[in-house]
């Protein structure tokens, strides 16, 4: 177990770093295509979207993962069934904040972005917070599990897709417009949630708990500890 602990540590700390650095060079050669003021666009659009990422997903990973190992420590346990009760209460969180984003969408844009015209890509980047944070869910899930190489396959799937998308469009679009700029962060939010997604689900079947109990986790337990952590 301790070694099994060591290994997916220096693993995921290793796919970061590898992470971290193709981030900066992808900011490199976005910022040649696109410009500075371009950058400036994106970086203020990419900061929005990890707001409401966080405010809709309440931590799902931190959460997901911490309740699903408490519950595996326990004689009679549902840890799938904790699954279900995250995902139901994220997922709702989640559609939530996308509704709100489509009904103040302008309002939102106006004050964030500080440009009414670019509430078409606020709504679009609210339709990109279910799957991301579904995701979070099913990482949280493989955490607990001890499944590192499916968390690090995910998030280089993610940036891969994110990546490529935003180099292929920064190069038709060059130098674009803030509307155009604005669009380019929610079509590869979406399309890069989305492939994480479907990578995710294909291992689920793979990855199941055994059951032998109730969950020990109600709705008023969960909110009375995630609340905290979603706080935080």
């Amino acid at each position: 177990m301790q070694r099994s602990l060591i290994r997916d540590t220096l693993l995921l700390t290793a796919i970061q770093m590898l992470l971290d650095g193709a981030g900066l060079l992808l900011n490199v050669l976005l910022s040649r295509q696109l410009g500075t003021s371009g950058m400036g666009v994106l970086t203020l659009t990419g900061s929005f979207f990890r707001l409401c990422c966080m405010i809709a997903g309440g931590n799902a990973f931190l959460c997901v993962s911490r309740f699903v190992s408490e519950e595996l420590g326990k004689s009679g346990r549902d840890p799938e069934g904790i699954l279900r009760l995250c995902i139901g209460v994220s997922l709702s969180l989640s559609v939530s904040c996308c509704i709100l984003l489509c009904l103040f969408s302008r309002n939102a844009a106006a004050f964030f972005l500080h440009d009414a015209a670019l509430s078409g890509s606020i709504r679009k980047l609210g339709f990109a917070l279910p799957p991301v944070v579904l995701a979070a869910c099913l990482k949280g899930w493989y955490n607990a599990l001890c499944k590192a190489p499916v968390c690090a396959a995910a998030d280089v799937t993610e940036f891969l897709l994110r990546g490529g998308w935003m180099l292929r469009a920064a190069q038709q679009i060059s130098p674009g417009t803030p509307a155009q700029l604005c669009s380019l962060t929610a079509d590869s939010a979406i399309f890069a949630a989305v492939g994480e997604l479907c990578l995710l689900l294909l291992c689920l079947p793979r990855t199941r708990a055994g059951r032998t109990g109730t969950p020990s986790l109600g709705l008023k337990q969960y909110l009375r500890l995630a609340v905290p952590v979603m706080a935080g």
